[in-house]
């Protein structure tokens, strides 16, 4: 068996992350996701000697809460949590916090932002472009052409 994965919170995104790895044979252990049927019932049995933890895309909020769609969240992740991952766990995140890189180098972990690679940021910047403009198309009186918009994000916007 392939090493445990633990993913904690989100929306569709992460689900799908977690479905896909599941289909690869790895053990996902998931808590505060979408589908709650294959949720763990706390968050330290998902976390415990994970190898790897898959957070929200969204990572960035100081107070450490993370989001998502279950009704569990917001969940704040902290130190205590981080210790029960493996000893050289790697968590991924899309943008992180200065908190949250500061609690998992002291935890001893690595930190990926995903967010910050381009074979992923640039698709999703297009992705927020396009949803953003959809949107707007569906809430407004007006055409697109009749107004100005400048879309923000996290990545690569």
């Amino acid at each position: 068996m392939k090493h445990k994965i633990a993913v904690i919170g989100g929306s569709t995104r992460e689900q799908i992350v977690a479905d896909t790895l599941r289909e690869k044979g790895f053990f996902v252990s998931a808590f505060a996701t979408e589908k709650s049927d294959q949720n763990d019932p706390d968050i330290e049995i998902c976390l415990q000697n994970a190898a790897a933890l898959i957070l929200p895309v969204r990572c960035n909020r100081e107070d450490l809460y993370l989001e998502g769609s279950s009704p569990l969240c917001p969940i704040k992740i902290n130190r205590d949590y981080l210790g029960l991952l493996a000893k050289d766990a790697v968590i991924y995140c899309g943008a992180s916090s200065k908190e949250l890189r500061r609690i998992a180098e002291e935890s001893g972990h690595i930190l990926k932002e995903i967010m910050e690679i381009d074979s992923v940021a640039i698709p999703n910047a297009r992705l927020t472009a396009e949803g953003t403009v959809a949107y707007i198309m569906d809430h407004s009186l007006s055409s697109l052409s009749e107004i100005s918009v400048a879309v923000f994000g996290y990545g690569r916007v």
